[in-house]
């Protein structure tokens, strides 16, 4: 599971992507990189502190939420 969340297999096109493929290649971060980026997210276009935290308390609900979702039916028969 924890190498589905944190890599991603990446195409950069020229302009578009319609564009050729002008590179490619996988991006992935480990446990203690993942730790270390989650205090320095935020949200953007919040009129408030509280606003942005209730922004980020609601993306942290979806994504590990969806995480829950997407793995806890991978052990059901």
């Amino acid at each position: 599971m924890w190498a589905d969340i944190t890599t991603n297999y990446t195409r950069i096109y020229q302009g578009s992507d319609l564009g050729p493929v002008i590179a490619a290649g996988v991006i992935s971060i480990g446990r203690q990189q993942l730790m270390e980026l989650i205090p320095i997210i935020h949200a953007t276009n919040t009129s408030s502190p509280a606003e942005n935290l209730k922004v980020l308390d609601d993306f942290g609900r979806f994504f590990f939420g969806s995480v829950w979702d997407t793995f806890s039916k991978l052990g059901r028969h």
